[in-house]
């Protein structure tokens, strides 16, 4: 598992970031299909890896 620093400095963070435009970096997404919490969202890590 990775470690809580900035997740998008990770793979997973650059996926975060090709898929969904963050423009500042704040959830919920505007342009989301799912809501996201506003915790370190451990939810979009499964999707990427599932």
């Amino acid at each position: 598992m990775h470690h809580q620093y900035s997740i998008f400095h990770t793979y997973e963070g650059k996926m975060i970031f090709s898929r969904f435009p963050i423009p500042d970096s704040r959830f919920p997404i505007p342009d989301s299909r799912f809501p996201i919490p506003d915790s370190r969202f451990p939810k979009i890590q499964k999707l990427l890896t599932s």
